[in-house]
């Protein structure tokens, strides 16, 4: 059989095909920033696990539509992620204190729901206006006892039409009233539903929080502010790092962090990952099994509560080399 020339000629000088013996595949995607380009290794490169995405000095605009870096405030040039769309977030003019107290206000004002052991509770939202909601996991401890709670062991599972799971998540906390999870789920395209079963006996119920952002919480605060806006105000987010598939990244805390939050998005691939929060050697309190369909259309977001000392937060990519992902964490502000 002939070849073409100009296929020919396309097979050995496209800058964005790789030739070999047998077939060709596509140069790796990237992210291009103004000052920087964030590669993704193919699955035929070599690796560069835990390379450390540095912040551009410039504004980005990356391919990414639910994360930017708010580089024009100094105080979160070091990588806060913020949820918009390609737009700068809007100034909040409130102090950390008030910051903190809408954040958990929010949480604690959504109706809670007792969800039994070996129980299965829905949460559906039709509506297509809706594109995120929020997610607070705890337990009960016994009326005699201390007050770290019982153990928290649910599924979380969110469904967009029959037979599709986007996203699943498996929370576990050794003592869940000393150390509840809160997360926020995008729900975009409307259409979906929140499972949440509790894997536990049915002497440990869990008690769920789940619901779109309450506008009555927001009343006095002027512009409204969104929680990820408002999230960005509290944390003090790090470099985010590319986690490549296998491989682990570690983030030691400091005695006074009692709270810290986690963000984990990919340009559009699968995630597949394991979040620990470890206090002393190997004795993990929470453990987070994520899977998400696709990481940049919905990305992690959570809070977890870091009491004592010794505290270090464990991210694994559970999934294999094809699947790399980007990772950040950061404790409150001081």
């Amino acid at each position: 059989m002939k070849t073409p020339n100009k296929l020919l000629a396309l097979l050995i000088f496209h800058p964005n095909v790789w030739v070999t013996a047998a077939f060709f595949v596509r140069a790796p995607n990237a992210i291009t920033c103004k000052d920087q380009t964030i590669v993704f290794s193919s699955p035929y490169g070599n690796s560069n696990e835990g390379t450390e995405v540095r912040s551009p000095t410039d504004a980005v605009q990356s391919a990414d539509r639910f994360f930017l870096r708010n580089i024009n405030d100094p105080e979160t040039a070091t990588g806060a992620l913020v949820r918009n769309d390609v737009r700068t977030p809007p100034n909040i003019d409130i102090d950390l204190q008030q910051a903190s107290d809408i954040w958990f206000d929010t949480f604690e004002s959504l109706p809670p729901t007792k969800i039994q052991g070996g129980a299965l509770r829905t949460w559906s939202f039709p509506t297509s206006d809706l594109d995120r909601v929020y997610l607070a996991l705890t337990t009960e401890g016994p009326p005699e006892g201390p007050v770290e709670g019982n153990p928290l062991n649910c599924s979380v599972t969110l469904n967009q039409g029959p037979n599709n799971a986007p996203q699943i998540m498996n929370v576990r906390s050794e003592k869940a009233r000393l150390r509840p999870f809160f997360a926020m789920i995008e729900t975009p395209r409307g259409s979906n539903t929140v499972f949440i079963r509790n894997l536990t006996p049915m002497s440990f119920p869990a008690l769920a929080r789940v619901g779109p952002n309450p506008e009555d919480v927001m009343e006095g605060y002027g512009n409204t502010p969104d929680l990820v806006d408002i999230s960005n105000q509290i944390y003090s987010m790090g470099r985010e790092t590319i986690i490549q598939g296998s491989a682990v990244q570690t983030y030691d805390l400091s005695p006074s962090v009692e709270s810290v939050r986690i963000g984990i998005r990919s340009e559009g691939r699968p995630m597949h990952a394991r979040i620990e929060l470890i206090q002393g050697p190997d004795a993990t309190k929470y453990e987070i099994d994520l899977y998400a369909e696709d990481g940049r259309e919905r990305p992690f977001f959570a809070v977890l509560m870091t009491p004592g000392e010794g505290n270090a937060v464990r991210i694994v990519n559970t999934g294999s080399s094809q699947f790399p992902f980007i990772a950040s964490v950061g404790p409150p502000r001081r």
